[in-house]
């Protein structure tokens, strides 16, 4: 790839050779082999023969020629921390633009015995400089050089500090990072990374692999494996598809901006999803009955059954007893289904009387559109977003029956001040205590005659169709239910809260974890306001590890010298040793005398 200078193995880790479907030879780990032998890459899936066993240093440095990079030849060298449940074991160096690699590639040139030991000669080495690929705002064009130098990391070995390093680059190279070399030259990254792949599998010189994004253990204790298998996928990222789902989004009232925003954000990363499987409960996927439709993808129209479900249907599930409508399972055909779903479908052959036709349709139309979808955020990033889809897709020429209105109760934000032109939507009655006898006793509550009349009230109330007369309806109900469960439940205790330390008020809290603080706290806020950011929050996880791992080093270091203190003034002066004994606290406000310390003359 372009820029790449070298390839990096981990000299005592185990790697071995295998041969591929199309008659080529891989060396990577034995589980990046098995994960290959189920992508197509073996004859049979999960089998893959081994015709070499070696180790990293067994391969080092092996003459190769990478694809795109201006060096003809390059060199295995040695990375001292690949893993081996990550990737295959085999690693592309980019110094100009990976801190790890610039920190690996600069500790060989520098270090003679370090070449030494891996039996590497200088001309594999020291010919080879970070090449400028990508410009980077703030950074210029070789961005790990620069960000290992303005952090003063000095050796491959500063994990920590590495990874920061990687978090603070990698982001910005991916967003904002202009190509400056290649045919793609003068577009964003985050464009051209897809296309640079594309074309290198077109023309032979890469291969699409998979894995787990972390090592994962099945229920029967086996490791998790990316399979190729026979599968049926929605095309979501269908461009016409996709815009009119944002066009329906537009007209969605979502009450909560952080509702719209994550919708926003899962049309813009959504794709192909697979929507069979092959075991389980669900309906069999019409043109291919081998396969059922996963819940996820079978769920998102069935509110429209809901509207004629009670004609169909005598009280059971498998339709076996005749509905109101006396009509028969299979003299629903999909004709039937589209006259009365469609306004523009025409009258279907079949033997269902005129008059039930009519009151099925009569029916659907009068409760569809979507008025209201009440549901969490945790589906937006699927169930809900599909949701959005397939209406558009089966109602695409009928847009009185797409969705209208949104309400998410979980994303309300938890907020005292509100815009005073919109009425504040309000929050989940309280918790009560539930025991053994709870049950009985809320049954009671409801049914008791104050309780009745106060439904009877509130049922034939006409609240107003806007959020005002929503709000206005989910109070009356709530008030409802809160003074039943007053009466006849137990309000939960509150629990008192720790007191939280203040750190800032250690002696140990210097220069260098106030910085770490502010960078956690600058990342929380951040997060906070793009809770879907996948970056965001993988710096945030990596920079409260940081923080937590500086926490414990900076305390530990300071107790342990306050130890050794204490060790030389009992060596030295007795009187020495209470004096530093008082001061063993790292408060920066303690002065307190140790009650058991000598006074004067003792």
């Amino acid at each position: 790839m372009y820029g790449q200078t070298n390839c990096f193995v981990r000299p005592d880790m185990q790697y071995i050779a295998f041969e591929t479907v199309h008659k080529q030879i891989f060396v990577c780990t034995r589980r990046a082999a098995q994960n290959m032998s189920y992508q197509g890459f073996t004859t049979e899936d999960g089998k893959y023969e081994v015709l070499l066993e070696l180790t990293g240093q067994d391969i080092m440095g092996v003459p190769l020629k990478a694809p795109l990079t201006s060096y003809p030849v390059i060199y295995t060298l040695p990375m001292l921390n690949i893993k081996e449940d990550k990737g295959t074991g085999v690693v592309t160096s980019v110094p100009s633009d990976a801190p790890d690699d610039f920190a690996a590639l600069r500790d060989l040139k520098s270090k003679e015995p370090f070449r030494k030991k891996y039996s590497l000669t200088d001309e594999m080495v020291l010919p080879f400089d970070p090449v400028p690929i990508i410009e980077v705002p703030g950074y210029g064009n070789l961005t790990a050089v620069k960000i290992c130098e303005d952090m003063k990391i000095k050796s491959q070995n500063e994990r920590d500090r590495l990874e920061e390093a990687k978090q603070l680059t990698y982001k910005k190279g991916f967003y904002e990072g202009i190509m400056l070399v290649g045919d793609f030259k003068g577009r964003l990254v985050q464009d051209a990374k897809k296309l640079v792949q594309s074309q290198m599998i077109e023309q032979k010189e890469a291969v699409l692999y998979m894995e787990p994004e972390k090592t994962i253990i099945s229920r029967s204790g086996d490791r998790c494996v990316v399979a190729l298998c026979d599968q049926w996928y929605l095309d979501y990222g269908d461009p016409e598809w996709k815009n009119k789902a944002r066009e329906a989004l537009k007209r969605l009232n979502t009450y909560a901006e952080e509702s719209r925003r994550n919708f926003e954000a899962t049309l813009d990363w959504l794709h192909e999803h697979a929507c069979s499987r092959s075991y389980g409960l669900g309906t069999k996927l019409p043109w291919d009955e081998q396969y059922l439709i996963e819940s996820l993808s079978d769920s998102t129209v069935y509110m429209a059954y809901y509207t004629v479900a009670y004609l169909l249907q005598g009280g059971v599930l498998d339709g076996s007893v005749p509905g109101p409508l006396n009509i028969k399972p299979e003299q629903m055909t999909r004709e039937v289904w589209d006259y009365i779903f469609f306004n523009n479908a025409p009258k279907p052959t079949t033997d269902i009387p005129m008059e039930s036709l009519t009151k099925l349709r009569q029916e659907f139309h009068y409760w569809y559109p979507v008025d209201v979808r009440v549901s969490g955020k945790d589906l937006i990033p699927n169930h809900l977003t599909y949701f959005l889809y397939n209406h558009c897709a089966v109602w695409q020429d009928e847009s009185e029956s797409q969705i209208v209105a949104w309400f998410d109760i979980q994303t309300i934000p938890k907020t005292e001040e509100h815009d005073q032109s919109k009425p504040p939507l309000h929050k989940l009655p309280l918790q009560f205590d539930w025991s053994e006898n709870s049950k009985t006793n809320f049954r009671k509550a409801l049914n008791s005659p104050e309780t009745q009349n106060k439904m009877i009230e509130f049922l034939s109330t006409n609240f107003t169709n806007d959020i005002s007369g929503v709000n206005e309806c989910v109070t009356e109900f709530q008030n409802i239910l809160t003074n039943a469960s007053k009466k006849s439940l137990k309000i939960k205790k509150k629990k008192t809260r720790r007191k939280i330390t203040n750190i800032a008020n250690k002696k140990w809290f210097d220069k260098e974890f106030r910085i770490k603080r502010h960078e956690l706290r600058k990342l929380a806020n951040q997060k906070h306001k793009d809770p879907t950011n996948l970056d965001l929050r993988n710096a945030y996880q990596t920079a409260i590890e940081i923080y937590k791992d500086t926490l414990q080093i900076k305390k530990n270091e300071f107790h342990k010298n306050k130890i050794d203190e204490l060790i030389k003034a009992t060596e030295n002066d007795p009187k020495l040793f209470w004096k530093t004994l008082q001061n063993t606290s790292d408060n920066l406000d303690n002065t307190t005398n140790s009650k058991n310390s000598p006074t004067e003359g003792q």
